[in-house]
């Protein structure tokens, strides 16, 4: 055998990814081509965000016992709660605090865990426990979700705090109908009605404040009232007051003549905002903030485009008096982060032609 034979020999028993797409230059660029659409793919899947995500895989149990104090709280409530945890399945961690007056328990779940199914064995395990103390409150058994603030919304304007209220909370309802996760008021105060009667006026009909408290008490309830059709109905007696009006005409007393005596005829009945809630102001004028945020799961670029629809819609109805203005926008920052990237791959693919170009025949390059 020759050395021609040989080298052909040799170059026909020749394997690897190289030599086989050599001789089949198809699979090789059928195998480009797959690449190219599960890129464009990915790309259109994949999840717009400015952090990574990170799961966070804690449940939280509080539990208030007002006036005891914290070694009582360990005894009586942590010792019989925290037993009850700590073995539950992919349970990690658990965490106790007793406080005056506070039980607080935080578990921490393996990465990974089922959360919604931890949750429901840290509910049933709590329930069980029939031991708590009688005057302790209901447990309150919460699941920590992560959210991220996408941007935020200023709503003010030479209006009453009431009307802006109404404003912000249909803003908020609008926001959460077209897809945003959650959305947080700042300065929104919450709405009490106040009820002041001068003493004289009580003596006169012979009652006290505290007979006008349990009248209201009474009187502004919502009762359920049973199931019909086997439990697919519910009855309830509606009978919430929750405005001025409807307390002004509560009935108080009743005297001897049949004459009626209401909670108006001797009382000022006034709507108003809790004094010990924060406040938001801009330019001196009452402001209220709402921050919009994101799950892990959704994309901010996604949401970032539905608030800028509902803010084009809205400009065009909302009245002359109230500004909305938008701050503090992260997706801004986020579409700089793209924009860079996008540059540097063109700019990279430009240099790397043009090297090729310049260093090997064109067909190769």
């Amino acid at each position: 055998m020759n050395k021609t034979e040989e080298s052909e020999t040799s170059s026909d028993t020749q394997s690897g990814p190289i030599a086989l797409f050599a001789r089949h230059p198809t699979a090789a660029n059928l195998i480009m081509f797959l690449m190219i659409i599960a890129g464009i793919w990915g790309t259109i899947k994949m999840n717009s965000q400015f952090l990574p995500s990170f799961g966070i895989d804690v449940v939280t149990v509080s539990i208030e016992w007002p006036g005891a104090n914290s070694e009582d709280v360990d005894t009586n409530i942590i010792q019989l709660v925290e037993p009850e945890l700590r073995f539950l399945d992919s349970v990690k961690k658990v965490r106790s605090t007793a406080s005056e007056g506070l039980a607080s328990l935080t578990i921490e779940f393996q990465a990974g865990a089922d959360m919604q199914s931890a949750l429901a064995n840290v509910e049933s395990s709590v329930s069980r426990i029939t031991t708590l103390p009688v005057d302790s409150e209901k447990p309150i058994i919460k699941r920590i979700i992560r959210y991220e603030t996408i941007t935020k919304l200023l709503i003010s304007g030479q209006l009453p705090e009431l009307a802006l209220k109404a404003y912000a909370k249909d803003f908020r309802d609008n926001l959460l109908a077209r897809g945003i996760d959650r959305i947080e008021l700042f300065g929104s105060r919450d709405q009490e009605i106040w009820v002041e009667a001068q003493e004289k006026t009580l003596r006169r009909i012979d009652l006290t404040l505290d007979d006008i408290s349990k009248k209201i008490g009474e009187t502004s309830v919502d009762l359920p009232s049973g199931n019909v059709g086997k439990g697919l109905r519910q009855i309830r007696s509606l009978g919430l007051l929750t405005d001025a009006d409807s307390l002004r005409r509560v009935e108080i007393k009743s005297l001897g003549d049949g004459r009626k005596i209401y909670l108006g005829d001797i009382a000022r009945v006034t709507e108003g905002f809790k004094d010990n809630n924060a406040i938001a102001l801009r330019k001196n004028l009452p402001a209220i903030e709402l921050h919009l945020m994101r799950a892990v799961d959704s994309d901010a670029l996604v949401l970032a485009a539905k608030v800028n629809d509902f803010l084009e819609e809205i400009r065009k109805t909302m009245p002359k008096n109230l500004v909305v203005e938008r701050f503090d926008t992260a997706t801004d920052l986020l579409d700089e982060r793209i924009s860079l990237l996008l540059n540097n791959a063109i700019s990279g693919l430009i240099i790397v032609a043009i090297i090729l170009f310049i260093f090997l025949r064109a067909s190769i390059a």
